[in-house]
C-alpha cells in the first residue's frame, strides 16, 4: 500500500544520498492538526535529524477561560505560524526528506512548508485554514511536493501519503495499484497455510475467487484465513472449492438485492466466515461477540486520550473474554442451543473466540512480559500467569471495526441482541469488572486494572451510569490509582476529561432526571480529591525529581483550575491556579507559564465582579510578562489591553480609555500583525464614548474597528457583526435611519454566519430584529422579538446575565414608552437586581437603571421615590463620569423634580452644578447650556425671584437666537416664560409683546393648530382679560380651545373654559359664566377622577359666580365639596382649604349667620399662622370682616383688636398709598367714628387664586368687600429644552 511504497521510496540509496540532512517520518492521523498536535509533529520531525542533538523549545499555548472560539482559534494559529518558523529557522539552507504519512487535510500541508516568515510573531497569523474533511473518493496515493522557495540551493521535499484523490495535482501524484493476480495468489497460499500444489489442484477456483475479490489485498487475506480455519476445523481437503461456492453464492445474493455499494463483498466474505456450522446450522456467536467487542470497545469517539484514533485499541484478553462471557450469559437464550458446545462450555467457548478472530485474520494477540523480573528465574506457573496477565487483543484494520459497527446497524439477524446495546452492553461489562476489583491504588502489575482505571468512567457514562460515575470520580484510592497506574500529566488530563463529560450528562435536561446529583459539586469533589493527591505527593529524596514532579503537579493543578472556570466555578478554580503558581513559582521561578496563570485568575477575577483582585492579578501578570518578553511585546500589550477591559468592566471609562490608548501605541509598532486586537480596542472605546453620550467620536472608533478587524477576516465573518450593530445604533441616535437599518440588516447577516454559539447567536438576531421592527414603527413585533431573545437567554444561555440584566431593561423601556407602567417598573426592578448582582453597585448600568426607574416615578407622581433614584444614579455617575453630559443631564432631573416637591434651594443647586459642567464640556455659548439657564430662570420665576429670572431668560435667549435662529422653537419657550414672569411684574404690555412672539414663530415652525399655538392663545387672552379687554380676551380664548379640542387634550380644554368663563363673569354674563364653569367641572371629573384639586378649583370657581348671582344655597354647596375634596387631597391644615373657609365665611356673613361665619373665619386665620404663610390682601380682609362680626355680637374689644392687626399688616404690605380710601375707613373704625352698621368701604386687594375676575367691577354682591384686583396666573406650561433629551436612558 502507499505507506509501504513510501518507506521503500525513503529508504532507496539515491533518496538517502540526496537527502543528506535527514529523512523524518511524521503519521499525520484522521483528525486536523491543533497546536498541540502540531508541537508534536514538529517535535517527532526534529528527533530524527542527524545532524542536531536538540529539539527546539515551543511556546505552551495556555488557554484564556471563556475565550471565544474563533479568538481562541487564531490565537492557536498564531502560535502555530510561531512554532513553523522556528523549525524553518532549524531547515534553512539544509536538504531533508519529510514524509508526512496518512494526509486526511489539505490544510495541514501549510504547517510543512518551511519558508521563514518575514518576522516571527506570536500573533501572525496564517491565512484562515480550510475545514475540508476527507473526500469520499479515497484511494491509496503517494505524492511529492517541494516545499521551499525554488530560489534556495537546498530545498526540504515532502513526501505526502494519503486515500485523497484531490489532495495534490495528478502530476504530483502516484497511486498505488492492486496485486496483479500471481501476487494474489501468492498471498492466498501464504495466508491460508494451504501447500501450492493443493491450490494448484483447485487453481481454477481459487482464481475464481480472485477475480470477485478484484485481487483486492485484504479480501485475499480474508479469503485465505477463512480457507485456512476451514481446514483446521474440517479437515476438508476441497475447502477452496466450497469457498468459492460460497462467494459465488455471496455474489448472487448481493447483486439480487441491487445494493452494489462498496465493501459489500468484503462484509458478506467475513459475514460467512464469521458464521461457522453448529450442529449443521450457522452460529451467531462469533459475530455477536465481534459486534459487541467494537460496540464496547472500538468506537473512535471513545478511544483513549493517549493512543492515536485511527489505531485499533490494544485491549487487555482478561476484559475481552469478560466481556464474551457476560454478554452471552445475557443473551443466551436466542444465541444457544440447548445441548450444543457453547451452551454447556460456555466459559471455555469464550476463550475459544478470540483465538476464531485471529485466525481469521480479524484480530492479533499480543503478548507482553513485565521489565521488573528476570525471565530466565520464572517458575512455569508465574510466567504462564504474567502471559495471561499481559495478554492483549487488537482489530487488525480499520475495515474491521466498519464491519462491526455494521453488524451493530444493519445485520437483520442481530436486530434482537443490539437493541440499546451501547447502554446495556457498557453496563454489564462495568459491573463485570467492578465484581472482581478490590482495590484502585495497588501498583502490582494488572493489564485489566490499568485499562480500567483509565477508561472506566468513560464506559459508566456510555451505560448511564452517572451516580456510580459521580462516587467514583470523587473517590481518593481511584484518584491514587491513576496517579500510579498513568503518571500525573496523564491522570490529571483523564480526570479532566472524564469530569467535564459527567458533567455535561448531569446537566442535561430530561425527564425524569438520571441523576439528581449538583454537577458542578460533584466536578469540584472530584478535582478536590485529584488536586490534594497531587499537592501532597512528593519526591523523597531527588531533588530534580522533587522539582519535575512540582512542575508536573503545578501543570495538573492548571488544567483543574481552567475545567473549572470554563465551567463558572470561579473560586474553585482561583483555589487551583494559586496552587499552580506557587508550585510553579517555587521550581520554574519566573516563567510566562506562571504569567499566562496569572493573567487568567484576572479574567475570572472579573467575571466574579471582583474588580480589585482582577486588576491586582492582571497588574502582577504585566510586570511579569514585562520583565521576561519587555515592554514592546504583544503578550505586555494585550496584558494592558486585559485591564483595560476591567475598567470598563467596572464602567471606570477613564482608565479604560487609558489603558486602551496605551496598549494601542504597543501594538501600532506592528499593526499587521494585531489587527483584530486593534479592531478589539477600538470596538471597546466606541462603546465607552457612546456611553458618555459622544455619539459622533463613538461612531468614527466603530468605523475605524471594522476597517481594522476585515483586514483580518475579511468581509464575511460572524465576528464583524457586533462592530455593525453598533454603528447602527450610533445612526439611530443620529437621525439617520435608513444607513441604521442597512447596517443592523448586515449584522443580522453576519450573525447568522455563526455556527458555534447557535442560541446565543439566535438570541442576538431576535435582538437586532427587535431594534429594526421599533425603527420601522412595528413596536408590538419588536417587543415580540425582545421577549423571544429573553426567553432564550434565560432557557439556553443562562450564565449570560449581564445581557440578560441589559434585555430587561430594554424590554422595560419599550413597556415605559408604551406607557404601560407597572410592567415597566417590574422588570427595571429586575433589571436593577441583575444588574447590581453582576455588575456590582457602582457601575453606569446599574445608574442607567435607576435613571429609568425615577422616570417612572415620575410619571406616576412618586417624585420622593424618584429622587431618590436620580441621587444613587448620580452618586455612581459621579464616581464613574465626573463633570459628564450623563451627570449634567442627572442634575437637571434632580433640579426639575426638586422644584416639584418644593425644594427649590436643593433645585438651584443641582441646576447650578449642571450648568458648571455644560460650559466646561461646551463652552458659554450653547443650546445645553441655554437649557439650563431657562430651568434655573423657571425657578427664579416660581420664588417670586422675578429679576433675576429675567436675567437668565435673557442670557438664555441671547444663545438661543446665536446658535439656533431669531425664529426657532426654542427661543419661542424662552419668550413664553419672559412673558409669564412679565406678568408676574404686572408688566402686561411687555408680557403681551413676548408672547405675541412667540405666537409667530410658533405658528411658523409648528403649525398653525399645534398645541404651542394653543397654550400661547390661552395665556394671551388671559392677560387680555386682566386689561379689561374682554373681547379682544374671548376671541383669544375661543380660538385656544379650538385648538386645544383639536389636539384631544382635555385637561387643557378645561383649563381655557375656565378662563372663558372668568371672562363672562367679569362681563356678568353669569349663566355663560356658569355653563363653562360646569363644562370645566365634567371634564376634570372624568379624566382627573372626584378627588382631584382641579375638581376642587371649578367648584371654587362655581361658588364664586352663584355667589355673584346670589344663588347662596348653590354657593355654598359648591364650596362645601371642593372643601372636602381639599382636605382629602392636602389636609385640613392646607392654605387651598383655607381659602375655601374664606369663601364660606364671606358667603354665611352675608346670609347674616356671624357664628357660622365667624367659626369659618377663625378657622382660616388659624390655618395661615400655623402655617406661617405670608401675610397678603385676603389676610387683611378676613380680619376685618371677623371685627366686624365681634363689633355686631357685642365684642367691642376684640372687634378692636382684629382691626387693629388688620391695619397693621395693611400698612406692613404698603397698601395704604394704593388704597388711600381704604386707610381714612379703616383709621377711623379704630377711632370709634364710623358705624359698622351703616359702612359700605371700598375693598382691599384679594390675593385668592380661585377668584377668577380681571378687574375691578365696584360691585359688593361679588364679596363683602369686592376686589380691586386680581392676581390669578395659569400654571406655567413645560418648556421644551433647546435639544433632544432621552426621556429614558437605554
Amino acid at each position: 500500500g502507499k505507506t509501504t511504497m513510501a518507506a521503500m521510496v525513503s529508504s532507496h540509496p539515491d533518496v538517502s544520498r540526496y537527502f543528506k540532512d535527514g529523512i523524518a517520518w511524521v503519521f499525520m492521523g484522521s483528525q486536523e492538526l491543533n497546536y498541540k498536535r502540531y508541537v508534536e509533529c514538529l517535535q517527532e520531525l526534529c528527533s530524527q535529524l542527524v545532524f542536531t542533538d536538540t529539539v527546539p523549545l515551543f511556546a505552551e499555548l495556555v488557554r484564556v477561560p471563556l475565550e471565544a472560539k474563533s479568538a481562541r482559534d487564531r490565537r492557536e494559529e498564531g502560535f502555530m505560524v510561531y512554532a513553523r518558523d522556528t523549525v524553518a529557522e532549524l531547515l534553512h539552507m539544509r536538504n531533508v526528506l519529510i514524509v508526512l504519512d496518512n494526509v486526511n487535510f489539505e490544510s495541514d500541508l501549510q504547517w510543512f512548508k518551511f519558508t521563514p516568515s518575514a518576522a516571527a510573531s506570536t500573533s501572525g497569523l496564517p491565512t484562515p485554514r480550510s475545514r475540508r474533511g476527507p473526500s469520499s473518493e479515497d484511494v491509496d496515493t503517494v505524492g511529492n511536493t517541494s516545499m521551499s522557495s525554488p530560489r534556495e540551493a537546498f530545498a526540504s521535499s515532502v513526501l505526502i501519503t494519503t486515500r485523497r484523490r484531490d489532495l495534490l495535482p495528478p502530476a504530483d501524484s502516484v497511486e498505488i495499484n492492486l496485486l496483479d493476480e500471481p501476487e494474489a495468489l501468492e498471498l492466498l497460499l501464504q495466508e491460508s497455510g494451504q501447500t501450492s500444489d493443493h491450490i494448484r489442484a483447485g487453481i481454477d477456483d481459487a482464481k475464481a475467487v480472485l477475480r470477485v475479490c478484484a485481487n483486492h489485498p485484504l479480501a485475499v487475506k480474508s479469503v485465505g484465513r477463512w480457507l485456512s480455519l476451514k481446514h483446521v476445523t474440517s479437515g476438508a481437503v476441497d475447502g477452496v472449492e466450497e469457498i468459492n461456492d460460497d462467494v459465488a453464492k455471496s455474489i448472487d445474493k448481493i447483486v439480487a438485492s441491487g445494493d452494489l455499494r462498496r465493501g459489500d463483498m468484503m462484509y458478506e466474505i467475513l459475514s460467512m466466515s464469521f458464521s461457522p456450522a453448529v450442529n449443521g446450522k450457522p452460529t451467531l456467536v462469533i459475530k455477536f461477540c465481534f459486534a459487541a467487542f467494537v460496540a464496547v470497545f472500538c468506537q473512535e469517539e471513545y478511544h483513549s486520550l493517549f493512543s492515536p484514533p485511527e489505531i485499533p485499541p490494544t485491549i487487555p484478553m482478561l476484559l475481552a473474554e469478560m466481556l464474551f462471557e457476560t454478554l452471552l450469559e445475557l443473551e443466551e437464550d436466542l444465541l444457544f442451543q440447548e445441548g450444543s458446545l457453547f451452551f454447556t462450555q460456555r466459559r471455555e467457548a469464550t476463550m475459544l473466540i478470540p483465538e476464531a478472530l485471529s485466525a481469521l485474520g480479524v484480530m492479533k494477540v499480543i503478548s507482553a512480559y513485565s521489565d521488573d523480573e528476570d525471565e530466565d528465574k520464572m517458575t512455569d506457573n508465574s510466567r504462564l500467569n504474567i502471559m495471561e496477565d499481559q495478554k492483549y487483543i487488537q482489530i487488525m484494520h480499520q475495515f474491521h471495526i466498519e464491519y462491526g459497527e455494521f453488524l451493530l446497524g444493519e445485520e437483520s439477524g442481530l436486530k434482537d441482541l443490539t437493541k440499546d446495546f451501547e447502554r446495556r452492553w457498557n453496563r454489564e461489562f462495568v459491573q463485570a469488572y467492578l465484581s472482581t476489583c478490590s482495590d484502585w491504588d495497588t501498583q502490582l502489575p494488572d493489564a485489566s486494572r490499568d485499562y480500567c482505571v483509565e477508561m472506566i468512567i468513560t464506559h459508566m457514562l456510555r451505560a448511564e451510569m452517572y451516580d456510580e460515575a459521580a462516587k467514583l470520580v470523587g473517590d481518593e484510592t481511584f484518584a491514587r490509582g491513576r496517579l500510579y497506574t498513568m503518571g500525573r500529566s496523564n491522570a490529571a488530563r483523564q480526570h479532566i476529561t472524564d469530569c467535564e463529560a459527567l458533567f455535561t450528562k448531569l446537566r442535561e435536561e430530561r425527564d425524569p432526571p438520571l441523576s439528581k446529583r449538583d454537577a458542578q459539586k460533584v466536578l469540584e469533589r472530584a478535582y478536590q480529591a485529584l488536586g490534594e493527591l497531587l499537592t501532597t505527593e512528593q519526591a523523597r529524596n531527588d531533588a530534580v525529581e522533587r522539582r519535575n514532579l512540582a512542575v508536573d503537579a503545578g501543570h495538573a493543578h492548571y488544567e483543574l483550575g481552567f475545567s473549572l472556570a470554563e465551567r463558572r466555578c470561579w473560586k474553585q478554580a482561583i483555589a487551583h491556579w494559586e496552587t499552580s503558581q506557587e508550585l510553579l513559582m517555587g521550581s520554574l521561578g519566573m516563567v510566562e507559564f506562571v504569567a499566562a496563570t496569572l493573567f487568567n485568575s484576572g479574567v475570572v477575577h472579573a467575571q466574579m465582579n471582583s474588580y480589585e483582585e482582577a486588576l491586582a492579578s492582571l497588574k502582577q501578570c504585566l510586570k511579569m510578562r514585562g520583565a521576561i518578553h519587555g515592554e514592546d511585546h504583544i503578550l505586555y500589550a494585550q496584558t494592558i489591553q486585559k485591564i483595560g477591559d476591567v475598567f470598563l468592566g467596572m464602567s471606570d471609562y477613564n482608565e479604560a480609555l487609558d489603558s486602551y490608548t496605551w496598549a494601542l501605541d504597543v501594538m501600532q509598532n506592528e499593526p499587521s500583525y494585531h489587527q483584530m486586537n486593534i479592531g478589539d480596542i477600538l470596538d471597546n472605546m466606541g462603546s465607552i464614548h457612546y456611553s458618555k453620550g459622544n455619539v459622533a467620536d463613538a461612531l468614527q472608533c466603530y468605523q475605524d474597528a471594522l476597517h481594522s478587524k476585515k483586514t483580518e477576516l475579511g468581509d464575511d465573518h460572524f465576528e464583524l457583526a457586533s462592530t455593525y450593530q453598533h454603528m447602527g445604533n450610533c445612526l439611530s441616535d443620529q437621525g439617520e435611519a435608513e444607513p441604521a437599518i442597512e447596517h443592523f440588516e448586515e449584522a443580522i447577516r453576519l450573525r447568522k454566519l455563526d455556527t458555534d454559539n447557535v442560541d446565543e447567536r439566535d438570541a442576538d438576531i431576535l435582538s437586532i430584529e427587535g431594534v429594526l421592527n421599533n425603527l420601522n414603527g412595528r413596536q408590538e413585533q419588536g417587543l415580540q422579538c425582545y421577549e423571544r431573545c429573553l426567553e432564550i437567554l434565560v432557557v439556553k444561555v443562562p450564565h449570560k446575565k449581564e445581557k440578560i440584566a441589559a434585555l430587561l431593561h430594554l424590554i422595560g423601556c419599550v413597556y415605559l414608552m408604551n406607557g404601560e407602567h407597572k410592567k415597566a417598573m417590574k422588570l427595571f426592578e429586575e433589571s436593577l437586581q441583575a444588574r447590581r448582582k453582576v455588575l456590582g453597585f457602582v457601575h453606569l448600568d446599574v445608574a442607567s437603571t435607576l435613571f429609568n426607574m425615577a422616570f417612572l416615578h415620575q410619571m406616576r407622581n412618586r417624585l420622593g421615590k424618584a429622587l431618590t433614584c436620580l441621587e444613587e444614579a448620580l452618586k455612581i455617575r459621579e464616581q464613574r463620569l465626573p463633570d459628564s453630559e450623563k451627570v449634567a443631564l442627572t442634575q437637571e432631573k434632580i433640579g426639575t423634580l426638586s422644584k416639584a416637591v418644593g425644594d427649590n434651594k436643593k433645585a438651584e443647586e443641582a441646576f447650578k452644578e449642571a450648568l458648571r459642567i455644560r460650559k466646561l464640556l461646551n463652552g458659554g455659548i450653547h443650546e445645553s447650556v441655554a437649557s439650563v439657564l431657562h430651568e434655573i430662570g423657571d425657578l427664579k420665576d416660581d420664588v417670586g425671584d422675578y429679576e433675576e429670572a429675567m436675567n437668565y431668560y435673557i442670557e438664555a435667549l441671547d444663545i438661543r437666537r446665536k446658535r439656533l435662529g431669531a425664529d426657532h422653537e426654542d427661543v419661542a419657550s424662552t419668550l413664553y416664560s419672559m412673558g409669564f414672569t412679565l406678568h408676574n411684574q404686572d408688566a402686561t404690555e411687555r408680557a403681551l409683546q413676548c408672547f405675541d412672539e412667540a405666537l409667530n414663530i410658533r405658528k411658523s415652525r409648528l403649525g398653525k393648530d399645534s398645541k404651542e399655538v394653543g397654550d400661547t392663545l390661552n395665556m394671551m387672552g388671559f392677560l387680555e382679560a386682566k386689561r379689561g379687554e374682554y373681547d379682544e380676551a374671548l376671541s383669544l380664548l375661543w380660538d385656544a380651545l379650538r385648538i386645544r379640542k383639536l389636539q384631544n387634550d382635555l385637561v387643557k380644554v378645561s383649563e381655557t373654559l375656565k378662563n372663558i368663563g372668568n371672562v363672562h363673569r367679569e362681563k356678568g354674563e353669569h349663566e355663560l359664566a356658569v355653563e363653562c364653569y360646569e363644562e370645566c367641572l365634567r371634564i376634570r371629573r372624568t379624566e382627573l377622577g372626584d378627588d382631584h384639586e382641579k375638581v376642587a378649583d371649578a367648584l371654587v370657581a362655581i361658588g364664586n359666580v352663584r355667589s355673584d348671582m346670589e344663588d347662596a344655597e348653590n354657593a355654598m354647596k359648591a364650596y362645601q365639596e371642593a372643601l372636602t375634596i381639599r382636605n382629602l387631597v392636602h389636609g385640613e391644615n392646607d392654605d387651598k382649604v383655607a381659602a375655601v373657609l374664606q369663601y364660606m365665611g364671606t358667603m354665611e356673613f352675608r346670609a347674616g349667620d356671624f357664628g357660622r361665619s365667624r367659626r369659618f373665619l377663625e378657622e382660616f386665620i388659624r390655618i395661615r399662622r400655623e402655617n406661617n404663610a405670608n401675610n397678603d390682601g385676603d389676610f387683611v380682609n378676613v380680619l376685618f370682616m371677623l371685627g366686624n362680626i365681634h363689633k355686631i355680637e357685642g365684642r367691642d374689644q376684640n372687634a378692636k383688636l382684629c382691626w387693629s392687626e388688620a391695619y397693621e399688616v395693611f400698612t406692613e404690605l404698603g397698601l395704604g398709598e394704593q388704597n388711600p380710601q381704604i386707610a381714612k375707613v379703616m383709621d377711623s373704625l379704630l377711632r370709634g367714628e364710623t358705624q359698622t352698621d351703616t359702612m359700605v368701604p371700598p375693598s382691599v386687594a384679594s390675593g385668592s387664586q380661585e377668584d377668577s375676575s380681571y378687574a375691578e367691577s365696584g360691585r359688593q354682591k361679588r364679596g363683602f368687600f369686592g376686589r380691586l384686583k386680581d392676581t390669578l396666573r395659569e400654571e406655567k406650561l413645560p418648556k421644551h429644552s433647546t435639544r433632544s433629551r432621552r426621556s429614558v436612558d437605554l
